[in-house]
């Protein structure tokens, strides 16, 4: 019985020492867990939502940036110089937001900061709407160049963090800028105009109901809304190639002095940016030299990639001259040199008379002619603007509309030339011309009308 005693107290005591050591270590882990904690903590040198960003500061050798949030992107509120790299900016924050730190040198207090390029530190601040703030101190790449000397504002330490974020985060002013051209989406252009050898050749402007429509001289005119919100869109895509000069002031140095063309494009920010395009280096003309004059910001662009610097008015306008369905129309009159037709047309009945002579039942040949014709007229399009010419002259060719409204739409062709006409409709001079295999040429409308007569007449036999 003794020995039972004896024996039990031994394993008490054993048990005693192994519970013993089982707190010891689980202390040991705990301190270590903490400390890992502490470290993990130490190392996190920033935690905000993005979404909450409403200004981010620049501050670096090129300068002071202070970039606002306006509407969904970012604008300068210090600056015209240069506009801002969208792209640029967000990632900015994106890194900012989570940022962790790769390595922890130890205290700043007292440390010898130009080791770390850490005594004139580029600087970069996020703004937050709960007014709260978020500063990072970036120094140099380190040795290895895995990644780059920081501080944190708030924090006492150096740290490094991981290059690819540095990289980022050392910010000069050629990432703050825009390789865009314009610096606006498509949605912020409000109107542009653009001029060559010193002639303004077309304005634009969108109005408050968010047409766009010709500006100025050419106002009288339609223009087309395909062919804009095209350029529009290239406009606003193209990126430059390559930077090549900040800051111009000489514009004779790429030949800025007497550029090919210049665009002036205003935005919903209330400003209007001028770009000059020169074609400077005459062996390649693979490339155009373009100025943003607010910044002077010399870059290289594809020239196929600013094809519109060349157009005309006759490239963006609505060149057709008159249209209207077939439907609408009651007669219509056709003098050609001489020669007159009358049309009766009830194309909801299918029902067509030509000088009287019933024809709607002579077949899907003449009637195919005789679409055809309509089409034709109905798509003349006129090649050249004369707004001051003085027309004068007889007319060779008079198509007169008589429509189910019982309005009349008259239209004179005027010889100008032996190549050219001028166009008046209802008496008035449109200021257009209008060539005349155009109106007489393969395919035109004077072109079906004489098949069509053909096709009757082959008909009758």
């Amino acid at each position: 019985m003794k020995k039972i005693i004896i024996a039990v107290a031994v394993l008490a005591i054993l048990g005693g020492g192994s519970l013993g050591a089982y707190f010891t270590v689980k202390n040991n882990q705990d301190e270590k867990q903490r400390i890992e904690t502490e470290l993990e903590n130490e190392n996190n040198l920033f935690s905000f939502n993005s979404d909450d960003v409403t200004e981010v500061d620049f501050d670096c050798p090129d300068g002071e940036f202070i970039a606002v949030s306006n509407n969904g992107s970012w604008q300068f509120s210090n600056t015209d110089e240069i506009s801002p790299n969208q792209d640029y900016i967000t990632n900015v924050i994106t890194y900012m937001c989570n940022l962790q730190a790769e390595k922890n040198y130890g205290s700043s207090e007292g440390a010898d900061l130009a080791k770390y390029g850490l005594d004139s530190p580029i600087k970069i601040t996020c703004h937050t709407s709960d007014e709260k703030s978020y500063t990072i101190y970036m120094g140099n790449p380190t040795p290895t160049n895995e990644g780059f000397y920081c501080m944190a504002e708030g924090k006492d330490k150096i740290y490094s963090i991981e290059y690819s974020y540095g990289s980022v985060l050392y910010t000069n002013k050629e990432l703050l800028k825009t390789k865009y051209l314009t610096g606006y989406t498509d949605n912020e252009i409000t109107g542009f105009e653009l001029i060559r050898d010193g002639e303004s050749i077309y304005k634009t402007v969108l109005n408050s109901d968010n047409i766009w429509k010709f500006d100025g001289e050419y106002s009288y005119l339609q223009l087309d809304s395909t062919k804009i919100s095209s350029m529009i869109s290239v406009l606003t895509r193209l990126q430059a190639e390559e930077f090549v000069e900040s800051n111009l002031t000489d514009y004779s140095k790429y030949g800025f002095d007497k550029p090919y063309a210049q665009m002036k494009i205003s935005g919903t920010d209330g400003k209007t940016h001028s770009l000059l395009f020169s074609k400077y280096d005459k062996e390649d003309t693979t490339y155009i030299y373009v100025l943003i004059e607010e910044s002077g910001q010399v870059s290289k662009y594809y020239t196929s990639d600013v094809y519109y610097i060349d157009n005309n008015v006759t490239d963006v306008a609505v060149t057709q001259i008159y249209s209207t369905y077939m439907s609408t129309v009651n007669t219509l009159d056709i003098d050609y040199k001489g020669e007159n037709i009358h049309f009766e047309l009830d194309a909801d009945n299918s029902k067509y008379k030509v000088n009287g002579e019933d024809i709607s039942d002579y077949g899907d040949d003449v009637l195919t002619k005789l679409y055809s014709m309509y089409n034709a007229l109905s798509n003349i399009n006129f090649t050249g603007i004369e707004k001051d010419a003085e027309v004068s002259g007889e007319p060779e060719i008079t198509v007169e509309y008589h429509l189910d409204d019982d309005i009349n739409t008259i239209m004179e062709f005027i010889p100008k030339d032996e190549n050219t006409y001028w166009l008046k409709i209802n008496d008035t001079y449109t200021g257009f011309t209008i060539s005349k295999p155009v109106v007489e040429g393969d395919y035109s409308f004077i072109y079906w009308y004489q098949k069509l007569m053909t096709a009757i007449e082959e008909y009758k036999l």
